[in-house]
């Protein structure tokens, strides 16, 4: 059936959508209704089409699939109504008699939108839409992807969890396509969830037999195509006795925002932040009230950010029905596209890559909030946020040195791709030629294990550069300089050792001298600034520690280098 979307023009196209920083917008009247309930915004991948549910409108999609296989949409049919007031009793477990006006009666619609308009709205029709509930939660894993809450089949029936549909410009789609979870068994139909962009983290609200009361929070973890992993328990931080509901991952996958009803929140709902202390996804901090005017003595709900993290969108029953909202965020710097680290993990005493792990993530994160299993030693990770990452290769009975990555540094340098070697070293009480024990990996053992890592932080500077073939520092290499300063002011007790590193272009000897100079040019140079020389050690490995291939200019000029250790906070 071919179907042409309608179009509601938005009386408040001219109505100026930009406000200063932290101030609430409630969307205009083409998006928010005084008789009907807009709930659910899903800010598209590229933040140009907001879609929302619209519950209990008579204009509502009449399409469904009849007991004869046949799709039936007559609104003014008495059969056709009665029917579906029976379908609509059945989903709520109590006697529908208006299905026009129930709760359960939802539709998806979109408008295009900028930061200083909204434009007109579109009302998808069948498949997307259908006469039982609709409505998004997320964004896909492909572009123009979206998840859909319930899963819809070709003959008419709908069951409790979630698919995926395409969606073109013009709004229109082919039918969903389920969504699989392993053991997604429930004690209540009401139920939503967060995806990464990415597809690899799936958190869900739900009622499950394993949870404290009421809706939890639980998360699933990608498998393969189109499946995911038995869900979770989050755990009793997050979670309590009351509800849990509408979770959203930050674009940055570090804060989970979600609502609830717990004691010691301002109305009936209200929406809360909690922070991801590591990879596992299960190790919260305490969640926060959010602050900045959200949270009123009303119900306020479904949390969602666009891709920038420009505005925070969100529900409230402030003015009566349940209204859109908005809320300009605090500008962050931002890098001007991912970047990408690739590398190998290296046995030291063999030269050769071996099977690891690498965590990995922010550095401004007490812990490691990415984990990656390479079997072969290589890999290869994005970096998104603009802040220094740190990287730590694990391995039993093995240590490993923490490293410094600044994707800032890169981008200035228009670097794109970082090649990286990161080494563990065999432990001295190893025994020789034993084979280590096979153990399964999972994220639970993983999790426990992460306070084991050793503490060392290294960070490489490719950008202390000095005259060629001497110690003499360059005026360019004044930022990467300061940014030692600063950390060792700011922290007393910091002690540091200097490594410089050189590439294989020499003899052996002149190379480990030239790097010993280089290490003493910058400790010198740190201890004119004020820095006592009892806080920093010195050490010249020359061409043995290679971080890049000696066979090209490039990679000759990566292993020009300097690491600093910090040995002592």
């Amino acid at each position: 059936m071919y179907y042409v979307p309608p179009i509601i023009l938005c009386i408040g196209l001219s109505f100026s959508l930009l406000s200063a920083q932290g101030d609430l917008e409630k969307l205009p009247s083409c998006v928010n209704t005084d008789a009907y309930d807009e709930t659910t915004p899903v800010l598209s991948r590229n933040g140009d089409k907001l879609f929302f549910t619209r519950t209990a409108d008579p204009g509502f999609e009449p399409s469904y699939i009849n007991q004869d296989g046949a799709i039936t949409a007559n609104k003014q049919d008495a059969l056709y109504l009665g029917n579906l007031a029976l379908i609509y009793s059945q989903i709520a477990g109590k006697n529908i008699t208006d299905p026009s006006a129930s709760e359960y009666n939802q539709d998806i619609w979109f408008a295009a939108i900028t930061p200083d308009s909204i434009g007109d709205v579109v009302h998808p029709g069948y498949p997307l839409n259908n006469a039982l509930p609709n409505s998004l939660v997320s964004i896909g894993t492909m572009p123009d992807e979206y998840i859909l809450l319930n899963q819809f089949y070709e003959d008419g029936s709908m069951y409790s969890g979630f698919s995926k549909a395409t969606i073109d410009e013009k709004g229109m789609s082919k039918m969903p396509q389920p969504l699989f979870i392993y053991q997604f068994d429930l004690t209540s139909s009401d139920v939503d969830m967060t995806m990464t962009p990415d597809g690899h983290i799936v958190v869900i609200s739900m009622q499950r037999s394993d949870g404290k009361g009421l809706k939890d929070m639980y998360v699933s973890f990608y498998i393969r195509d189109n499946v995911w992993s038995s869900p979770m328990h989050m755990g009793s931080v997050l979670n309590t006795s009351f509800q849990e509901t509408s979770p959203h991952i930050s674009p940055d996958k570090r804060f989970l925002y979600f609502s609830s009803n717990r004691p010691g929140g301002i109305g009936g709902s209200d929406i809360y932040v909690s922070e991801r202390l590591n990879y596992s996804w299960l190790k919260w901090s305490e969640p926060k009230l959010l602050d900045g005017n959200v949270n009123t003595v009303s119900d306020e709900s479904q949390p969602y950010f666009d891709a920038d993290a420009t505005y925070l969108y969100f529900t409230s029953r402030r003015h009566g029905t349940s209204d859109i909202f908005r809320q300009l965020q605090t500008p962050r710097p931002k890098l001007k596209k991912p970047l990408y680290v690739r590398g190998k993990i290296i046995d030291s005493e063999t030269g050769l890559p071996v099977h690891s792990e690498l965590l990995w993530g922010q550095h401004s994160a007490d812990g490691f909030l990415e984990y990656f299993n390479t079997y072969t030693g290589e890999f290869e990770v994005s970096l998104t946020e603009f802040e220094p990452y740190k990287f730590q290769p694990r391995k039993a009975n093995h240590s490993a040195q923490r490293i410094l990555v600044d994707p800032r540094g890169m981008e200035s340098q228009g670097i794109d791709t970082l090649d990286l070697i990161l080494y563990v070293e065999p432990k001295p009480n190893r025994e020789p030629n034993t084979a280590e024990p096979e153990k399964k990996h999972t994220r639970q053992n993983a999790s426990e294990k992460i306070d084991d890592a050793p503490r060392k932080e290294t960070i490489t500077f490719y950008d202390i550069n000095f005259v060629k073939g001497k110690s003499i520092i360059l005026v360019k290499s004044r930022g990467a300089l300061k940014y030692v300063y600063d950390r060792m002011m700011d922290q007393p007790s910091m002690e540091i050792l200097i490594e410089g590193h050189t590439d294989n272009v020499g003899d052996e000897a002149s190379l480990i001298d030239l790097s010993l100079q280089r290490a003493e040019a910058i400790r010198d140079y740190l201890v004119f600034k004020g820095i006592s020389a009892d806080r920093m050690q010195v050490a010249g490995k020359g061409a043995t520690r290679p971080v890049f291939q000696n066979s090209t200019e490039s990679g000759r000029e990566k292993n020009r280098r300097v690491e600093i250790t910090v040995i002592k906070n």
